[in-house]
């Protein structure tokens, strides 16, 4: 994890927290939910590497790493 923050969950926001943070990102993770395809193609639009991930996927993947699957180990 690089950085941990509570943003509000709109594109601009999550960007402006995006791009306060220092370096360059290899990939930006969100986890499948109501709102993840709109802050996902908002990303995108503003140039970030973003993915969406399935959430039983993103465990299943998660499984032989870390045997404690919640937010703060989905790294």
């Amino acid at each position: 994890m690089v950085r941990e923050a509570k943003v509000s969950s709109v594109p601009d926001a999550n960007i402006r927290e995006l791009r306060s943070a220092s370096g360059d990102f290899m990939r930006v993770g969100l986890e499948d939910g109501p709102l993840s395809q709109w802050l996902c193609l908002g990303l995108k639009d503003a140039g970030l590497p973003v993915v969406c991930v399935e959430a039983r996927r993103a465990k299943a993947a998660m499984g032989p790493m870390n045997r404690n699957k919640n937010d703060r180990n989905d790294v």
